[in-house]
């Protein structure tokens, strides 16, 4: 550990702690900043919404790892400042080098917190509607399918797409299609995830397309 990766190729992580803080979203975030960039440890923190103090000690953990390394220090009053930048502009991390014990056990574990951070998120957002006491319709719907959706008072399921609602929602579905339509709808969410990934605004969203064969249990 703490040797610098190659940046010229995405380097094969072999240690399953790198492996285990590359895999996990909540580890990984305090080295997103610095992936193909050089920042102070300010300038991350305030991209990330956090004190440098705290980031600082995980910096100096993600320099011991070999994920981080120094790349410059501009002399200022007092002491010198360091700019930090990943390694690698990318990582190559085998299923081999993690601890799980199996492919499905590691997709579970690396969508853990986005799943636990949606689901205390729309919960909020949930409570906060000028609605009643929220709950789930269970039963045939207007589509025709039998499924569980958000009520507010047992009468009618709730909206969120209206322009003064929150920017949230969930949705779930189990669709019969043709190997082209699956394809087609596949296309169409990548197409949708590109148009707004480029976007800058002052809002954070957590956004999650799936799409899978059905697998009976």
């Amino acid at each position: 550990m703490g040797q610098p990766l190659s940046r010229s190729s995405a380097p094969v992580v072999t240690e399953p702690e790198l492996a285990r803080v590359l895999l996990d979203p909540g580890r990984r975030r305090s080295l997103t900043p610095f992936f193909g960039r050089a920042l102070t440890v300010g300038e991350a923190a305030a991209e990330l919404g956090v004190k440098p103090n705290s980031l600082l000690y995980q910096v100096k953990r993600l320099v011991h790892l070999g994920l981080l390394t120094v790349v410059g220090v501009e002399p200022r009053a007092g002491r010198a400042v360091k700019r930090y930048q990943a390694a690698a502009e990318r990582f190559f991390v085998p299923f081999a080098t993690t601890d799980a014990e199996t492919l499905e056990a590691l997709l579970l574990r690396t969508g853990e917190p986005h799943a636990r951070r949606f689901a205390r998120s729309l919960a909020r957002t949930l409570l906060d509607t000028p609605e009643g006491t929220m709950g789930y319709l269970v039963g045939r719907h207007a589509r025709g399918e039998v499924d569980a959706y958000f009520s507010p008072d047992g009468v009618r399921t709730l909206s969120l797409l209206e322009a003064e609602a929150p920017a949230a929602g969930r949705s779930w579905a189990v669709l019969s299609l043709s190997h082209e339509d699956a394809k087609a709808l596949q296309r169409e969410q990548w197409a949708l995830w590109e148009r707004y990934l480029g976007k800058r605004g002052s809002g954070r969203y957590l956004a999650h397309f799936d799409l899978t064969p059905w697998l009976e249990d």
